[in-house]
């Protein structure tokens, strides 16, 4: 039986390896015919007319087979796709925002809080660079009338409207300086003229107030145009929601970041100082919720008893007495009275205890928006000293005559 080749070379190489170790000869000092033959034994593999030993040859693993999916049964599919796909709520209440680009980070914000009521919807109606000035640009008071009446009425009416406000007024006589006495009085006409439509269409209007900004001037004019929408919207029966104090840090001046509806430190103004980001527009949003979640409550209808009431007195005394009649003839006298209505609205009396509020709910209680915009409470120097007192552990000053005053000569108590 003839030897394969490889077995032939590898004998051949083992011989030369004996013969180099005998002369003398280090394996790591072998010359180039032992190192190229030390590489071909390495190198070689079996061709096809010599297929390598069947030692070598590593068995091939059958494939596994594919599993089948398992399909559930037809009632637990059905069950799965019931709980799945949202019932259908009827829309009660549309809410609509009006204004310029602030009024857009408002409505988005509005639509994200009230996402809890699905038979709400907020829809935008913002124009970036219109106001109540210019209205040859933008004529508010015009394109309110539309969504007042006709299909695309709706229930409540939310606006922010100001920011592109600080310039003159033309009328067709002259020119209105801007924040003087006369600008102020056209001004206010204009605030009057949609508060009127809005009270003329029986529409609850709910007016946001402008938000400071990083530009201490154009801050000023804001809270002059607020100052001016203010006193009108209160004695023209709408509703004033004022923002500026969840914009502002403890000194009442500008800030970029503050409290979130979450809880947490973060940035509620967008890089120009002007907008707001998605966090501040729900912020801003949460002070006209409080109000709308309100006007919602109050069109909420009086609940209805589904209890029968008892039949009347008089209707039982027309049965008369019962004791000598049959009662074939006792069917007949109660087939004969008058059926009783199916259900009476009962006006219940509100619980003692106030209403139920989620847990989970962000919108505050009624006061909560007159805390957030109550100026502090103590000046800097108090905070300071309360800080030094409470939070490094200094003791305050005592006051003279007090019990801890340790001063020599004592001085005397003051009365």
């Amino acid at each position: 039986m003839r030897a394969p080749r490889p077995l032939v070379r590898l004998a051949l190489a083992c011989a030369a390896l004996v013969l180099a170790i005998a002369a003398g000869t280090a394996p790591v000092r072998a010359n180039d015919d032992e190192r190229r033959i030390w590489l071909e034994v390495l190198r070689s593999q079996p061709t096809a007319a010599e297929p390598a030993p069947a030692a070598r040859q590593r068995p091939r693993r059958a494939p596994r087979p594919a599993r089948a999916p398992v399909s559930p049964p037809q009632a637990e599919t059905a069950a799965a796709v019931t709980q799945d796909v949202p019932q259908d709520v009827p829309i009660t209440h549309r809410v609509v925002v009006f204004g310029d680009s602030l009024a857009s980070n408002l409505g988005e914000g509005l639509a994200d809080v009230l996402s809890d009521k699905p038979n709400v919807t907020v829809q935008t109606r913002a124009q970036g660079s219109s106001g109540l000035v210019r209205d040859d640009f933008h004529d508010w008071r015009a394109e309110i009338d539309p969504f007042l009446t006709g299909e695309g009425a709706f229930d409540i009416g939310v606006v922010l409207v100001g920011l592109n406000d600080r310039q003159d007024i033309a009328t067709p006589e002259r020119r209105l300086a801007r924040l003087g006495p006369e600008w102020k009085e056209a001004y206010a006409r204009r605030v009057d003229a949609i508060l009127a439509k809005f009270r003329a269409a029986g529409v609850p209007l709910v007016w946001v107030g402008l938000p400071p900004m990083r530009s201490s001037r154009l801050s000023t004019d804001l809270q002059a145009i607020n100052e001016i929408v203010r006193g009108r919207v209160t004695r023209g029966g709408g509703i004033w929601v004022d923002i500026w104090q969840g914009f502002v840090d403890d000194d009442n001046r500008y800030s970029d970041n503050g409290p979130t509806l979450e809880g947490q430190i973060g940035r509620l103004r967008a890089g120009d100082g002007i907008h707001l980001t998605p966090a501040g527009g729900r912020k801003a949003a949460h002070f006209a919720d409080v109000e709308i979640r309100r006007l919602l409550a109050r069109d909420r209808p009086a609940p209805v008893s589904a209890v029968a009431p008892p039949p009347a007195a008089d209707g039982l005394a027309a049965l008369g007495d019962l004791e000598a009649l049959t009662v074939d003839e006792i069917v007949a006298r109660l087939s004969a009275l008058p059926e009783a209505p199916d259900a009476v609205a009962i006006e219940e009396p509100p619980p003692a205890i106030g209403p139920v509020v989620p847990l989970t709910e962000t919108a505050a209680a009624g006061g909560s928006a007159a805390l957030v915009r109550a100026p502090p409470l103590a000046d800097r120097a108090t905070r300071l000293l309360n800080e030094r007192v409470l939070a490094d552990g200094v003791a305050p000053p005592a006051a003279p005559g007090r019990a801890d005053d340790f001063t020599w000569p004592a001085a005397p108590a003051s009365r």
